[in-house]
């Protein structure tokens, strides 16, 4: 059977899709009553996240040992340092969601790690993307302009709700957090501005995650490293789970060594820390296939846009926290989101291989 060009070049956006699918539904589970009245530690739900990347990475390394495949594990240092950037940026977005919100935490997550991937790796790494030409002769970009306007779309799933509402604030409460444009009270105001910082810091890392997925495929393409090192069906996840796993031990033996440790609260974390895990997992492994395959610039603007569409989706479809006419300034920023997003792809060309 022969895979169609076209449905080629257009696999790693729905697999960022995908991911970004998958992205958008397991921050519903820091934000569960039991969750946040225990008050959960950072660190103890991303050690959740950490341990099952390590499981399922190592049940793709014994899937690979029981199908004969060779080599069935290559180790990637690289692998590692994606986790190093990982950890933090998990840590400090579930950090940033409790001070103001699922919501407005994800927008500034998404828009600072899409912002940072396209332009750097645009121009900086030079991913290709389509020119126009100009009757005189001169070319122009359109991909910057539909990456802005999905960022725009973005924020619009957070403001639009909340403009549309009029009285009624509370039916615009959206992507499960409290409303991006209530003011704070000045007792407050120090506690949101760390939330906002936390979500930038945020995106920079998850940015740095992926970039390194990138970096290392050329390093190790240059350096004759076998694939298998790379495959995030394999090695590349087995390896990321290891550094994640250690990482996230030091921070709590840190924290275990400091007055007033955290506790793990089993009993209330286990089980929405092994769904968000699970389903981190998901995300990790779609999102790294579809940066292998199609780079970062475009790839992580819509795993982004997707991300906060479906957190949003969550919020009107099982809490109903998004009624009446904030539903319709939703559903305009989320079909606005969705038509840039979809006319970003449409400027990513198939990278040159020398």
């Amino acid at each position: 059977m022969v895979v169609p060009a076209t449905a080629m070049a257009w696999l790693p956006s729905l697999l960022a899709m995908l991911g970004g699918a998958c992205m958008g539904t397991y921050p519903v589970f820091v934000k569960t009553p039991a969750m946040r009245a225990a008050k959960v530690h950072p660190f103890i739900f991303q050690g959740y996240k950490s341990v099952w990347v390590l499981i399922v990475g190592g049940v793709l390394v014994l899937a690979r040992f029981a199908s004969g495949a060779e080599p069935v594990y290559v180790f990637t240092p690289w692998g590692v340092a994606s986790a190093c950037a990982w950890v933090p940026a998990g840590m400090s977005l579930i950090a940033a969601i409790p001070k103001i919100g699922v919501g407005t935490a994800v927008l500034i997550f998404d828009s600072t790690t899409t912002l940072v991937s396209f332009f750097v790796f645009w121009l900086v790494f030079q991913e290709p993307i389509k020119t126009h030409e100009l009757p005189g002769g001169g070319v122009y970009y359109l991909a910057p302009v539909y990456m802005v306007g999905a960022c725009l779309g973005m924020a619009g799933l957070i403001i639009l709700p909340a403009k549309c509402s009029g009285a009624n604030p509370k039916l615009a409460e959206p992507l499960l957090g409290t409303s991006a444009l209530a003011a704070p009270a000045p007792s407050a105001a120090q506690q949101a501005a760390a939330g906002y910082a936390l979500a930038a810091v945020a995106g920079v890392l998850s940015a740095t995650q992926y970039g390194l997925v990138t970096i290392g495929k050329q390093v190790a393409t240059a350096s004759g490293v076998p694939p298998e090192a790379l495959d995030p069906l394999g090695s590349w996840t087995a390896s990321f789970g290891v550094g994640a796993v250690a990482v996230n031990a030091l921070a709590l033996g840190a924290l275990c060594s400091a007055p007033n440790p955290p506790a793990p609260q089993t009993a209330v974390t286990l089980l929405p820390g092994s769904a968000a895990g699970l389903l981190y997992c998901a995300a990790l492994v779609l999102t790294t296939l579809a940066v292998q395959l199609g780079g970062n610039a475009v790839i992580m603007a819509q795993r982004n846009a997707i991300t906060l569409i479906v957190s949003g989706a969550w919020g009107v479809l099982w809490y109903k926290e998004i009624r009446g006419r904030a539903l319709v300034g939703w559903a305009a920023s989320a079909l606005f989101t969705v038509t840039m997003t979809l006319a970003l792809g449409f400027e990513k060309l198939p990278e040159q291989h020398h």
